[in-house]
Order: structure tokens, then C-alpha cells, then sequence
């Protein structure tokens, strides 16, 4: 059995350097796995599509004790066949869960044609799923009957929308997303939702998460809430957090400090490095320790801008009647 999420990214490097760290087993497909950061680049810059999202992400989750690194990987390479044919494609392995998965990174320029890979949100899902499902029955492993969804919604819950009334399991997901996008750490995450929204999260084994809602006192797990609310969701979304509408200014003072890096800085490196030199110059006053620090200050600027849109901007993830299905439902 193996379950489907998908994402994008801007800076193929940087979730390339995610799925790597852990990774038991990789192999490339159209690409060595030990060079694939240079051919994706390469690739793109030859059609000159290095803009906007430069990878796909495909996590492909198998059932616990049901296959093996090796397999896993391998199933992982037909499925980026099958999803993306004339692309490079690289496929990490992980074990460290309790379960084995999969991070399929997908180059978003083809190879052969320069056009840009597209998925449409919802067919392509279920696209990639049901090809998923061949695979794995080719290998006699099981499949998911009903696959899960970004958003969750009992029956329960979608009388209460319909007749206009506010969900508190609605209310968790809009602050759990808005902390989601501003917090540092998975740390910050939770102690964030619990100062600002006085939320309580409890976590448990094989990456149990749930929140506890302040006003009715009522708990309902990640899982529960859709896949956008479990744990390795949150965790993945604030690691891989990409730099977002900085300024002319801001986007040129990153570039000059990710020159002299074999891997560009993440936003937590950033606002790590920013406190860092903060603290150095309060006992070096030196020009070029002072020239660093206004540099940081100004990305900060742009970073702290976005974080109070985030804030002030909640998602509404508001309900639709059945005909037209739900907000964010993949």
C-alpha cells in the first residue's frame, strides 16, 4: 500500500538537500543522483526556464513492513517514469519513519522539448495514485481504497458549514496553516499556537500529532484533519519554507551570500545567522561586521513583512456544496 502527496518548489536545491540527508537508498532517473544538482540546472538554463517552480515533489508512502528500501526505491523510479516522462527525476529513500518512503524530485523542464511540467491539482493527484496503485500491485503489495485528503471533513462537520456556522475543527486548521508559515522550528510551531492561539498540541508515537481546541475542549488528531495537518507535513513545509516577494534589494544580497555556499541558505538559516551576527556586533563595531548585519537586517525586513500578511491573511477554508466539492481538497 502506498499513499500520494504532491508539491513544488522554487529552489530545487534545497529540497534536494532535505531528501538526501536521510536517504538509504537514491537513483536517478535520466540523471546521476550524485550530480543531479547540476543537470537539473543545467537543463533548465539551457531551455532559460530556472524561474519560478524548478522541481515537483512526489512523497510516496508504503505501509509498514509491507516492502523494503530497495524495492521501495525502485517502484519510486517507474512511478517518475510513468508521472514524467523526457524529465530527470532523482528518488531518496527514507527508513527513518515508521514507515518507508519515498521523495521523488521531479525537474519541472523536459528534457527533449523545454516545456514545463504542469499538474492540474486535483486529476493529477489522482492520477498519480492510480499509477502508484498499478505499480504497487505489480509487486504484490496492497493499495489504498480510499486515499486521503489535504483536508479532511466528517459528515458531521459539513452540516455545520452548510448551515453557515463556524467549525472548530475549521478554526484549528486556519491556525495551524498561519503558524505553519511563519514559525522557525517545529518548536516555535507549537509553542506559537499555544501563545497565540492557545492551542495545545500533544505528540505520540510513529508521528502522532493532535490539537486541542481551546474553547470546546475537544481534540482531534493531524491525521484527522487532513494531510496537511500531520506532523511530517508541518515539519517538511517549515524546513522547506521558500524565500517569498523579497525585495529587489533583499533577492540580490541572497544571491551574493549562497555564492560562496555549496547549498543555499534555508529561511531558519537565514534568521539563524541574522541573531548570530546581531550578537557579534554588539562587541565588534567593525565596518565590514556592520555591513553584514544590515545586509541580514534588510532580508529580516522582508521576512517579518510576510510574516504579519501571513497573519493577518488566514486562510478561509470555506466549505462548497457537494456538487463543486471543498476548498483544498486533493
Amino acid at each position: 500500500m502506498a499513499t500520494i502527496k504532491h508539491g513544488t518548489t522554487k529552489v530545487a536545491n534545497r529540497l534536494i538537500t532535505y531528501a538526501e540527508k536521510k536517504a538509504e537508498e537514491r537513483s536517478g532517473v535520466k540523471c546521476d543522483p550524485n550530480y543531479v544538482r547540476s543537470q537539473f540546472s543545467t537543463t533548465r538554463n539551457l531551455w532559460g526556464k530556472n524561474d519560478e517552480v524548478q522541481a515537483h515533489h512526489v512523497i510516496q508512502s508504503f505501509k509498514p513492513g509491507e516492502t523494503t528500501a530497495k524495492q521501495a526505491n525502485e517502484i519510486g523510479q517507474k512511478l517518475a517514469e510513468k508521472l514524467a516522462p523526457d524529465h530527470e527525476a532523482v528518488v531518496y529513500t527514507h527508513t527513518d519513519k515508521h514507515h518507508i518512503h519515498n521523495h521523488i524530485i521531479i525537474n519541472s523542464v523536459n528534457i527533449e522539448d523545454g516545456k514545463k511540467l504542469h499538474f492540474n491539482a486535483r486529476k493529477s493527484i489522482e492520477k498519480m495514485r492510480e499509477q502508484s496503485d498499478q505499480l504497487c500491485k505489480s509487486y504484490g503489495l496492497s493499495v489504498v481504497e480510499k486515499p486521503s485528503a489535504e483536508i479532511r471533513y466528517t459528515l458531521e462537520e459539513r452540516e455545520v458549514l452548510k448551515k453557515g456556522q463556524i467549525s472548530w475543527k475549521k478554526e484549528l486548521r486556519s491556525a495551524i496553516l498561519t503558524e505553519s508559515k511563519t514559525a522557525r522550528t517545529f518548536e516555535d510551531f507549537k509553542i506559537n499556537l499555544q501563545k497565540n492561539h492557545n492551542i495545545t498540541v500533544k505528540e505520540g508515537k510513529n508521528d502522532y500529532i493532535s490539537y486541542k481546541h481551546p474553547e470546546t475542549g475537544k481534540a482531534v488528531s493531524g491525521k484527522k484533519l487532513g494531510l496537511l495537518f500531520e506532523k511530517e507535513s508541518i515539519q517538511f513545509s517549515i524546513e522547506n519554507r521558500p524565500f517569498e516577494r523579497l525585495s529587489k534589494k533583499s533577492s540580490e544580497i541572497l544571491d551574493k551570500l549562497n555564492e560562496s555556499r555549496e547549498k543555499p541558505y534555508t529561511v531558519s538559516e537565514i534568521k539563524n545567522l541574522y541573531m548570530a551576527k546581531g550578537k557579534a556586533f554588539e562587541v565588534d563595531h567593525s565596518p565590514e561586521l556592520q555591513k553584514e548585519f544590515d545586509d541580514l537586517s534588510e532580508i529580516m525586513g522582508d521576512l517579518k513583512r510576510d510574516q504579519l500578511a501571513a497573519r493577518n491573511n488566514s486562510p478561509d477554508l470555506t466549505f462548497k456544496s457537494p456538487s463543486r466539492g471543498w476548498d483544498l481538497i486533493q
